[in-house]
């Protein structure tokens, strides 16, 4: 009888060992951004990643999902920041009825232009942290970016309004894979 229940409790951890473990990890920063009808919600970005180890030990891959931001009002599109190239800094790329009226300079500040069609994926939001455009990998716990907004668009629900806002620092959370928290909450 002894034996059994030592064999039981063998084959238990071996089952457990073999299964490896792993979570998920919201990381996200926010703060407030004016929009066009002047009211001033909150705007989050994040993304998730799984992280943990396999049934043999092995680091799970690092990849990241995309960088996502969400204003919390109703009715605003969540957008997705993709790595430009060659230098993967994230922008939003602008689409049909946005135009380009501001530029963004090396100091990382909003300078007036004439007014450009944002076509052919052109940036109409950047992140920026310490005074340089981000990426994926530099955006870290305990970092303040900043969301530059360079367009207007023709629909209201589509960008804040053009300017600089200060996101607060990066957090990063254990969240659960099978009941998503909402980023807003």
């Amino acid at each position: 009888m002894k034996n059994t229940k030592t064999l039981t409790f063998a084959v238990c951890i071996t089952l457990l060992t073999l299964q490896g473990c792993s979570s998920l990890q919201r990381h996200s920063a926010s703060g407030p951004v004016t929009l066009t009808d002047q009211s001033e919600p909150t705007a989050v970005i994040y993304w998730d990643q799984q992280i943990g180890r396999t049934w043999y030990g092995a680091r799970l891959p690092s990849n990241p999902s995309p960088v996502n931001l969400r204003v919390c009002k109703d009715g605003m599109t969540v957008k997705r920041f993709t790595p430009t190239e060659p230098d993967q800094f994230l922008i939003v790329k602008g689409r049909s009825g946005d135009a380009i009226n501001h530029t963004v300079n090396e100091q990382g500040d909003l300078i007036p232009t004439q007014e450009a069609i944002a076509g052919n994926g052109q940036s109409c939001m950047q992140l920026w942290q310490q005074g340089d455009p981000v990426t994926l990998s530099g955006l870290t716990s305990g970092a303040t970016p900043s969301l530059l907004v360079v367009c207007k668009s023709t629909r209201s629900n589509r960008y804040p309004e053009i300017g600089k806002y200060l996101l607060g620092a990066v957090s990063k959370q254990t969240i659960d894979e099978e009941n998503m928290p909402d980023v807003c909450q």
